[in-house]
């Protein structure tokens, strides 16, 4: 193997073996814009086993997630679950993550028996 082909094949090699990573934060809130506390939000590839824990949100509805993934520029998603609402789901690209949308809507789910008073 020639030096310039041994030099290419290094730099190969060490771009594989960096991690990318990509964090979003935002709130989760019902229709009403009101927060909800203890929804369990994950950021995942598709194609892979949950790794890492979900991030539950707060009283104020805020979450915090990151993902150590491929360097490329993957698929990734956010699903959003709480007690009372349907699922959320939202694929997005790992370069557009600056664009995620900071709040999380989530609907109610009309198969949920009704709350207690």
């Amino acid at each position: 193997m020639n030096r310039t082909a041994g030099i290419g094949l290094g730099l190969l090699l060490l771009v594989a073996g960096c991690d990318g990573h990509t964090s979003l934060g935002g709130e989760v809130v019902g229709p009403d814009g009101k927060p909800i506390a203890g929804a369990s939000v994950r950021l995942i590839e598709p194609d892979l086993p949950p790794r890492g824990p979900a991030s539950t949100t707060d009283e104020f509805g805020r979450y915090s997630i990151s993902l150590t993934h491929a360097p490329f520029d993957v698929p990734l998603v956010v699903t959003a679950t709480a007690d009372g609402y349907e699922p959320y789901r939202k694929e997005f690209k790992a370069r557009e993550w600056a664009s995620f949308p900071r709040t999380i809507v989530l609907q109610p789910d009309p198969q949920a028996p009704a709350a207690e008073d």
